[in-house]
C-alpha cells in the first residue's frame, strides 16, 4: 500500500472541511450575538470559512494555510465564546489527523525462521 493509497492521506482536508461547514452554521448566531456589528461579524466568518475550503483544496502542497485557518477559527472565540473550545477541539483533530498521514504503515514483522 503506498502512501498514496492510504486512507490517512484524506483526512486533513477532511477535517478542515467539517471546519468550514461549522464557521457557515456559526456565522447567524455570531450575526444575532453581535448586532451592532452583525454584517461584519458575519462575513467575517464567512471569509474564514471559505479559507477553510481553499485551504482543504491546497492541503496536498503545504499545511501552513491549514494551520493559519487554525488560528482564525480559535479566534472566533472572541464573536462567540463556544468557539474557544469548538476551535480548540478541531485543532486537535487536524493535528492528528497530520500525525496520522506522516506515520508509517503497520508492517508485521517477518515470520521467525526455525
Amino acid at each position: 500500500m503506498t502512501s498514496d493509497d492510504r486512507p490517512a492521506r484524506w483526512l486533513g482536508p477532511a477535517v478542515l472541511t467539517m471546519e468550514g461547514v461549522l464557521a457557515l452554521l456559526v456565522a447567524p448566531a455570531v450575526a444575532v450575538s453581535h448586532r451592532a456589528h452583525a454584517g461584519r461579524s458575519a462575513l467575517l466568518v464567512v471569509v474564514l470559512a471559505l479559507a477553510f475550503f481553499v485551504s482543504a483544496g491546497l492541503s496536498r502542497r503545504s499545511t501552513i494555510p491549514g494551520w493559519l485557518c487554525q488560528v482564525g477559527l480559535l479566534a472566533t472565540g472572541l464573536l462567540s465564546p463556544v468557539m474557544w473550545f469548538l476551535g480548540a477541539l478541531f485543532a486537535a483533530a487536524y493535528w492528528g489527523s497530520l500525525r496520522l498521514q506522516d506515520a508509517r504503515p503497520y508492517r508485521s514483522a517477518p515470520p521467525p525462521s526455525s
